[in-house]
């Protein structure tokens, strides 16, 4: 009698297909916010090495103007702690700058790539990793705004010569509190270098914009960064109390700390009263 060969199968069923889809499913769902934890991170310590760079290119641009380091830029009656202003290479038209302000033409040469004539900004220490990439506080292409309108804003907030803008609006506080918010920005706040000992420089921006319904704006948060509203722009917002995961913060002595810990109401509060109005920092 001849022997009667089976078929060979060589397919799966679609049962064995389903059970390996979902596993696979499963292994991703398990595994995909550790992913997104570690590549966070990851960029963590990439906006920390951003701030170590700022802390060589302010200290080198200060040994050669004699100690001084660059101004927080004023506008009107508040310090704007994250515009980088410039001057038009072609036209001299000056943006943001009166020859002191943190700017372009002011660390051109202390920052490698830096071709101010064709708006290429060189090396990406303006920006934290953790923010959306192309995009600035105000959702807009930085290098799209610095060729449109001879500056943009960093991811990072700058707090050089802390005596300089002192005096300007308080905000929201009361005569009562100014006093005491002036002496506490100075103790915290760089003002020079030179026998400062050890106070904030930078940051990552925390920016508070909820008096004007627009939001904070952060890098590092909880849930991913939060930028404010403009417009009718539909972008990921938070109103507040922040959900911040912490900020990276520079140092006069030139350290970079990560500080993790907030205090929600104190936030709250603090935006009521501190100069500028809709800035906040660290300490």
């Amino acid at each position: 009698m001849s022997k009667i060969k089976t078929g060979e199968r060589n397919a799966f069923t679609l049962v064995e297909l389903l059970v390996v889809i979902s596993i696979i499913a499963l292994l991703l769902a398990v595994l995909m916010p550790a992913l997104q934890k570690a590549r966070e991170q990851a960029r963590t310590v990439l906006c920390g090495a951003g701030l170590h760079q700022w802390g060589m290119v302010i200290p080198m641009y200060a040994n050669d103007n004699k100690g001084q380091i660059p101004q927080s830029p004023v506008v009107g009656n508040f310090a704007w702690l994250n515009l980088v202003g410039d001057v038009d290479v072609v036209t001299g038209t000056k943006y943001y700058f009166t020859g002191k302000e943190f700017s372009v033409v002011l660390l051109e040469r202390y920052i490698p790539g830096v071709d101010r004539r064709n708006h290429n900004l060189g090396k990406g220490i303006w920006f934290c990793p953790s923010f959306p990439q192309q995009k600035d506080y105000y959702m807009h292409d930085p290098i799209e705004s610095y060729k449109a309108k001879g500056y943009f804003h960093s991811a990072y907030s700058y707090f050089g010569r802390v005596k300089s803008w002192v005096d300007i609006d308080p905000g929201a506080a009361t005569n009562g509190q100014i006093a005491e918010i002036k002496k506490m920005i100075i103790r915290d706040l760089t003002d020079t270098l030179a026998n400062s000992g050890r106070k904030l420089l930078m940051a990552d921006q925390l920016i508070n914009e909820t008096t004007l319904g627009r939001g904070w704006a952060y890098n590092h948060g909880k849930t991913g960064p939060s930028w404010p509203i403009r417009g009718t722009i539909k972008v990921p917002c938070n109103m507040g109390p922040p959900p911040v995961a912490g900020t990276n913060n520079l140092y006069s002595d030139g350290s970079v700390v990560w500080k993790a810990k907030f205090n929600p109401k104190q936030m709250q509060d603090m935006r009521k009263t501190v100069m500028p109005r809709t800035q906040l920092y660290t300490w």
